[in-house]
């Protein structure tokens, strides 16, 4: 299973990869309906794979068909505290 690191870059690059291995069978990818951190942005990314549950539209532009708005990314970095995840009794987690 490949472990697919943060973005739509990625998420290209290991969708590709995926499509080319005939005994692929499970992508990991961390994002959530309810989960807003910025790495899909669509105003860094316009053109990028569109992720619904269970699947991943893998793009045919050429290269990995990602697009990135450099332009966008002039704006200086904002921090923001990452919150832990926790379990139901209250203990951290990191899944």
């Amino acid at each position: 299973m490949p472990h697919n690191p943060l973005g739509p870059i990625c998420v290209a690059a290991t969708s590709h990869m995926a499509m080319a291995a005939a005994n692929f069978s499970w992508l990991e990818i961390r994002e959530s309906a309810g989960e807003d951190n910025g790495f899909y942005s669509k105003e860094v990314f316009p053109v990028q794979p569109e992720i619904i549950p269970g699947r991943v539209t893998v793009l045919d532009q050429p290269g990995l068909g990602v697009e990135v708005d450099e332009d966008s990314l002039t704006e200086p970095f904002r921090f923001s505290e990452m919150r832990p995840l926790k379990r139901s009794d209250g203990s951290i987690t990191n899944s």
